[in-house]
């Protein structure tokens, strides 16, 4: 039983490493610092707001934006650009 038990918590353990060390998506938001977390945010207001006006009307813009944009320019080391 102990076995399993520490077997099953080191898969799990495992998992958590894998899921921490992915690029930034809505599923791994939880996982980065603060700032980055703040940055994404930013981000994804703004390629709203974009997939908002009528060129983009199908909503199309948005999700590429959150899928290949959001994730190329957000990190664990993210700054803060300015103060709250």
């Amino acid at each position: 039983k102990r076995l399993a038990a520490d077997t099953s918590r080191t898969l799990r353990l495992t998992a958590e490493v894998l899921t921490a060390s992915q690029p930034w998506s809505p599923a791994t938001h939880g996982l980065f610092p603060p700032a980055a977390r703040a940055y994404a945010s930013e981000l994804t207001l703004i390629g709203y707001q974009l997939a908002r006006l009528p060129a983009y009307g199908d909503g199309a813009l948005f999700d590429v934006w959150l899928d290949a944009m959001v994730p190329s320019l957000v990190g664990r080391d993210n700054e803060p650009t300015h103060s709250a």
